[in-house]
């Protein structure tokens, strides 16, 4: 494909948006990771000053997921949008599971219950924080809630949930009922470059 070396890696990996209802009702501004229906997650990505044609970029992730699809014959991931709207550059692509996500993006993913997570080895020590402010430890929460769920993400990066968001830990922050913001919630860089933070964030939820 002609131009194939024009189009930014964190592209070509990181692939994603949809149309004006993905997430949400509007088009995000930057990059966004949602939960959505059947606990599948769906990436965005934004980008303001692309140096390829929507066509260009479609051609070269359907190549990506495909051969991903041939070694991960369990994978679930599909491109659902390619747009260019005023210069931006909208992709979505929905992925299966968070194993699929990391295989993809090459960036660390949990989402599944608080069981789960302690199985994974995953689970976040020490104190999880409300919105108004309360706390709870992880360990005490486990006890009684099992089966709440929970995002992790080590990269900075907008977030949608599919419910209200009950508890967080930093460096993730709470900015609404069912969003919040990673780090600073920037993943642009020169060469897109996934900016991971320092450490991982969660958000629980039902």
């Amino acid at each position: 494909m002609k131009q194939c070396r024009k189009i930014p890696v964190y592209l070509l990996l990181l692939v994603v948006l949809l149309s004006l209802s993905a997430c949400g009702e509007k088009r995000p501004e930057a990059t966004t990771v949602c939960v959505v229906k059947g606990g599948k997650l769906k990436q965005i990505l934004v980008d303001q000053a692309p140096d390829y044609t929507e066509s260009e970029l479609q051609e070269y992730t359907e190549d990506k997921i495909a051969a991903y699809l041939e070694t991960e014959k369990e994978g679930d991931v599909k491109l659902d949008s390619c747009k260019e709207v005023d210069g931006v550059v909208y992709m979505e692509l929905l992925f299966g599971s968070a194993a699929d996500y990391s295989a993809m993006t090459g960036l660390p993913c949990f989402f599944g219950t608080l069981e789960e997570a302690v199985d994974a080895g995953t689970a976040p020590a020490g104190t999880l924080v409300a919105p108004d402010g309360t706390t709870v430890e992880f360990s005490a929460l486990l006890a009684e809630h099992p089966d709440y769920h929970m995002l992790g993400l080590a990269e900075n990066v907008l977030v949608q949930t599919n419910k209200e968001i009950l508890y967080s830990v930093a460096p993730a922050t709470v900015t609404g009922e069912r969003t919040a913001v990673i780090g600073d919630g920037n993943s642009d860089t020169s060469g897109y470059i996934p900016r991971m933070t320092d450490a991982p964030a969660y958000l629980i939820f039902e």
